[in-house]
């Protein structure tokens, strides 16, 4: 299931169904050690170019879990970073350039 935002991503990167390779290893580790992937800093964004603009995500997995096995599969979320990564890399400039 995706949401509006998702069926706009899969449509620009093209995806026919399946996860980008580097989500693909992400719910691969979530899957097979049964922890959330639950990144809280920029160091984890993940790249795509869409539409010839870039865009930043923030990547975030949840292993989905039932009584039988600690891990049965996974839901996964992306939470659009581009404007707040857009506003770190400027006020890290103004820092360099001696502004306050």
């Amino acid at each position: 299931m995706k949401n509006p935002a998702a069926e706009v991503l899969a449509s620009g990167l093209h995806l026919d169904g399946q996860l980008p390779d580097k989500l693909q290893a992400i719910a691969r580790n979530t899957l097979a050690s049964g922890e959330n992937f639950l990144p809280d800093s920029f160091n984890e964004v993940i790249t795509y170019r869409i539409n010839g603009v870039d865009k930043f995500f923030l990547p975030r997995v949840l292993a989905m879990r039932n009584r039988r096995t600690p891990c049965s599969g996974w839901r996964w979320f992306l939470h659009d970073v581009t404007r707040f990564r857009l506003l770190d890399a400027t006020k890290n400039r103004s820092r360099r350039n001696g502004q306050p």
